[in-house]
């Protein structure tokens, strides 16, 4: 469990640091919507599987 939670907390940091400043510089561009949903649908999966494996190692 140990070898994986640093990469988990900066996935984690990461993430919501992209996610937040890109909400915050929206500007209402339906291309840059779409590009946030991707992106944070790819962060989910990154999330998911970094659970999986803390939970495999533990």
């Amino acid at each position: 469990m140990t070898k994986n939670l640093p990469a988990f907390l900066l996935l984690i940091g990461t993430g919501v640091l992209l996610i937040y400043r890109s909400v915050i510089t929206w500007e209402g561009n339906s291309i840059f919507l779409v590009l946030l949903a991707v992106v944070a649908i790819l962060y989910a999966i990154g999330v998911y599987h970094h659970v999986q494996e803390i939970k495999n190692d533990g």
